[in-house]
């Protein structure tokens, strides 16, 4: 009886949907229409500048896109690229008068909040949000998941023609351009040789020989000569520093050269950064280490101290790890260089077990600075008192320097295995 009875609810089910079909085909929908079933056989009441709500609906969405008119020649110039290419992914609603981008209305999280999924009406700016949107890593990740979903589909031809390609080039090509410059930088620190020269360094001047650009980017001349690459570089600079000078336009822009002093200091930087935290690294495994400082002046009379540290492994490494101008010339002042230094490296203060000095008044604390040095590195040793000792004993020639070198050993060895113990 139960089994007779869902037949026939069934059947009223089916009459009842027939029914509803056969007066929408009259052209009298009845009260039961869903808005979706009105909305697929009216595909034009569909709003194509919204996200879709059913996944069914994709294909018509993206058969509808992109709106680009063609009659307004303001749009035209927002549908290229500067190369020509056209920008596939936007589009324009004519009702709103505002420009969408359709891949990020489908893929983008509900979260996200752009002015190009919402609409985007700043007229004034147009070409530059429309830049900086392109740019965006939001874009990006809408559109490789464009691409995944029309897997039969490429990359390159489904969404903006050859420009992601191009992009992926003319990284590969700098990337290569600055790996170079990176080399030359090594090359000049190497040799102890200065980066720039006293005359004009702008890219214009660079095909001028009369002019002493400087070591660096004289090196970067003479490898333009012999590599592809570089002169390619160098031409398209060239030709854009010319082009900015003979206009009289401020700043930059988007013009990128990797030849000034900025580019040079930054790769200085990053290899100084480098250094040090591999120095860090080998001190770390040594676990005890000494520190030497001491100054000197530069051409400038600037006091500039040099912060050395010594340390063993399987062999005695001394390692210059910073150079500080000077602002003060007391002891104190030195203690805080020293304890900034071994904080930016990471390194232990109760580590350091030994400093090295010269005999100056300041160095050795006779004006109270030693107990400050103490107070900072509890467990150091000065050794500029005892190497004093040594030279007066060699140099005066005395007989027992065999005899005092052995006990100045031993007492070394005792005191170091007192010290290890403690630190343990």
């Amino acid at each position: 009886m139960f089994s007779y009875i869902l037949v026939q609810l069934k059947l009223l089910t089916q009459l009842k949907i027939t029914s509803e079909v056969d007066e929408r085909a009259i052209g009298q929908p009845s009260q039961g229409t869903s808005i979706i079933a009105c909305c697929k056989e009216n595909p034009s009441e569909l709003d194509y500048f919204t996200r879709p709500k059913n996944v069914d609906d994709y294909p018509s969405f993206f058969k509808f896109h992109p709106k680009q008119p063609s009659t307004n020649p303001i749009l035209q110039k927002v549908f290229h690229c500067k190369d020509g290419t056209n920008r596939k992914w936007l589009s324009y609603s004519e009702e709103s008068h505002m420009l969408y981008c359709y891949i990020c209305i489908v893929f983008a999280n509900t979260s996200d909040k752009n002015i190009f999924i919402s609409g985007m009406n700043d007229w004034r700016h147009v070409h530059q949000r429309v830049e900086l949107h392109e740019q965006s890593s939001l874009h990006k990740h809408c559109a490789e998941a464009y691409f995944l979903r029309a897997s039969e589909s490429d990359i390159r031809h489904l969404l903006g023609g050859k420009q992601i390609s191009l992009h992926r080039e003319q990284v590969r090509k700098r990337r290569m351009v600055l790996q170079r410059i990176i080399d030359v930088v090594k090359i000049i620190g190497k040799r102890g040789l200065n980066y720039r020269g006293t005359q004009s360094e702008a890219c214009y001047t660079l095909d001028d020989p009369s002019i002493a650009h400087g070591n660096f980017l004289e090196l970067i001349i003479f490898l333009g000569k012999y590599d592809i690459c570089m002169k390619d570089h160098l031409t398209d600079c060239l030709e854009k520093s010319k082009r900015m000078q003979q206009t009289k336009s401020k700043g930059r822009g988007s013009f990128v050269s990797f030849l000034s002093k900025t580019t040079v200091n930054n790769i200085l930087s990053t290899i100084q950064q480098i250094i040090q935290e591999s120095i860090a690294n080998e001190v770390h495994k040594a676990r005890m280490f000494s520190a030497q400082i001491d100054t000197t002046q530069d051409l400038t009379s600037q006091d500039q101290c040099a912060v050395v540290l010594r340390y063993v492994t399987d062999v005695i490494h001394e390692r210059l790890v910073a150079v500080v101008n000077c602002e003060a010339t007391t002891g104190e002042y030195f203690v805080q260089i020293l304890k900034n230094v071994l904080e930016k490296l990471k390194l232990y203060v109760s580590n350091c077990i030994g400093n090295a000095t010269d005999g100056v008044s300041n160095m050795q604390g006779h004006f109270g600075d030693s107990l400050l040095y103490c107070t900072f590195f509890p467990f150091t040793q000065s050794s500029s008192c005892m190497v004093l000792c040594t030279c007066f004993e060699f140099s005066t020639g005395r007989n027992n320097w065999s005899s005092y070198s052995k006990s100045l050993t031993f007492q070394l060895i005792e005191w170091y295995c007192s010290l290890y113990q403690r630190i343990l």
